[in-house]
């Protein structure tokens, strides 16, 4: 065993309730090791199933991966302890539910993220074998026309216009001009 613990790890082995958590972890099949300052838990398949960054989160994994124990207490509890332990059980549950949820957006999340990543690898396939020309050149196309197209007709000089109108197209001009100017240079 290393001499020298990372606070992380005299946290973790200082505390009772760590212990017994990892201990029944690792009954349940579960491997674990600390790592920058976190302590990963791994599954039977060896995929990381948690992140846990502080001791609560650890004893929270362990509680949200047996939503029933404690059940091996006495057989028949007095009345206090019967309420103690619903309290407890329900808290336990609602933990549970509250952490499959979030796992659940996070998943439905993923799964979005992937599926656009496809839509648009499936999209850049056909424009490959259509020989259309790829976005960014597009793009540069249709900038560029649009930039001949102010300068046609926003600039002062440019068509017959009385002095007034000539007046307005100028500081227009000057407007337009001096940003199409700075996405040249960008």
């Amino acid at each position: 065993m290393n001499a020298e613990l990372s606070p992380f790890e005299k946290e973790l082995a200082g505390d009772g309730r760590i212990l017994s958590s990892l201990s029944w972890l690792r009954q349940s099949g579960f491997t674990h090791r600390v790592a920058d300052e976190r302590l990963v838990v791994y599954g039977a398949n060896g995929a990381a199933c948690a992140y846990c960054y502080s001791a609560d989160e650890v004893v929270a994994f362990a509680r949200r991966q047996s939503p029933v124990r404690g059940a091996g207490r006495r057989a028949a509890p007095d009345a206090e302890e019967s309420g103690e332990m619903s309290a407890n059980r329900i808290r336990d549950l609602e933990e549970t539910i509250s952490y499959l949820r979030q796992r659940w957006r996070a998943t439905i999340a993923d799964r979005d993220e992937w599926e656009r990543r496809a839509r648009n690898a499936e999209d850049e396939v056909e424009r490959l074998r259509a020989g259309a020309p790829a976005p960014s050149e597009e793009a540069d196309a249709k900038y560029l026309t649009l930039r001949r197209f102010l300068a046609r007709e926003l600039h002062p000089d440019a068509g017959a216009a009385p002095p007034e109108v000539k007046l307005v197209k100028s500081e227009l001009f000057k407007l337009v001009w001096a940003e199409v100017t700075k996405l040249d240079k960008s």
